[in-house]
């Protein structure tokens, strides 16, 4: 039978060393090896702190927006990695790249969802536990209505 060639684009927000990180380059790796085209886009990569599927050619990875911080005096962490993540997403459609990707794989962020189902791309969502449900912060009297209004919204 023949079997159909996917090329598979992977948005994740920082491509380090963690269980998120080695799950999504576990499945991009199974993938390539059905003969798949696989592609990372980040904001974040480097070098000297990662898996060696993304370093050694196995996985080729681009990383845009890498400039922009990942917290400003250690607050707006997640503003912030929707942000970038918000304008990687743009790029890759408004530059036309987005275009030969027959689909998007999306996991920890979903602002990329929105903006690829509105140009038509197909997209599968991985998130294996919702940040907000980790941070005891949202139910605590004592954060600022302003703090839990944040966090509900991410």
């Amino acid at each position: 039978s023949h079997a159909c060639i996917m090329r598979i684009a992977f948005l994740h927000p920082d491509l380090g060393v963690g269980g998120a990180e080695r799950l999504v380059v576990d499945a991009a790796v199974g993938l390539k090896r059905l003969g798949h085209s696989v592609h990372f886009y980040t904001y974040y990569h480097t070098p000297d702190h990662c898996f060696d599927e993304t370093k050694d050619g196995t996985l080729p990875v681009t990383v845009w927006f890498s400039f922009i911080p990942h917290h400003i005096k250690h607050k707006g962490h997640v503003l912030l990695a929707n942000l970038k993540m918000a304008l990687l997403t743009l790029r890759l459609i408004l530059q036309g790249a987005a275009n030969q990707y027959d689909t998007f794989v999306v996991d920890q962020v979903a602002v990329p969802l929105p903006l690829l189902q509105a140009f038509g791309h197909q997209t599968l969502f991985y998130c294996h536990f919702p940040d907000k449900l980790c941070d005891a912060s949202l139910a605590a009297p004592k954060r600022s209505f302003l703090r839990r209004l944040y966090r509900g919204l991410f």
